[in-house]
């Protein structure tokens, strides 16, 4: 019995070595793969990270790029906008500049007509004037004749002035006409 129990004892410790050897050795095996599970974790988590970080900067890359496009192409209609206004306003310039020359030279013509125009009139003016004036020199000498010396010396007075006066009014209109 003694030896039973020894066998038995023997046994015991046998079997609680091999559980604690099977124990730590699951418990190795456990650990292992625990740290190979963290270590796959960690390794997948890395990929991810990567991978969404590359598909980020791809993101950006491709927001940057139609960015970019309509940028450009937003540049070039306001280059064209700007050329057509810078054409449109040549051309008003250019229809401005026409459209003042001939005013101009319309309102010469209606001077120079105006002009012509007075200076006949004046002319007129002045002929009609100096053969009226004429007319009233030859009356008053027929007159004066008739009267005598006395009377003369009044249309001295009064014929001299307005020839005087004629003569002035003819040579101003001379240097206008000139």
């Amino acid at each position: 019995m003694i030896r039973t129990l020894k066998n038995l004892e023997h046994q015991a410790k046998l079997e609680g070595e091999r559980a604690k050897q099977a124990h730590d050795f699951e418990y190795e095996v456990e650990n292992r793969l625990t740290a190979r599970l963290k270590a796959m974790i960690s390794d997948l988590r890395k990929s991810w990270e990567e991978e969404e970080t590359s598909r980020i900067r791809q993101t950006e890359e491709k927001l940057r790029s139609n960015y970019n496009i309509v940028l450009e192409h937003m540049e070039a209609q306001l280059r064209m906008a700007l050329q057509l206004q810078e054409d449109a306003d040549e051309k008003w310039l250019e229809e401005l500049d026409h459209r003042n020359k001939k005013q101009l030279e319309s309102i010469r013509m209606f001077e120079e007509k105006c002009r012509k125009l007075y200076e006949t009139r004046l002319i007129d003016y002045a002929e009609k004037t100096s053969s009226q004036i004429a007319s009233y020199e030859d009356k008053l000498l027929e007159v004066n004749y008739c009267l005598g010396k006395s009377l003369w010396i009044i249309s001295l007075f009064v014929i001299l002035p307005l020839r005087l006066v004629a003569s002035l009014h003819q040579k101003k209109i001379n240097l206008k006409a000139d």
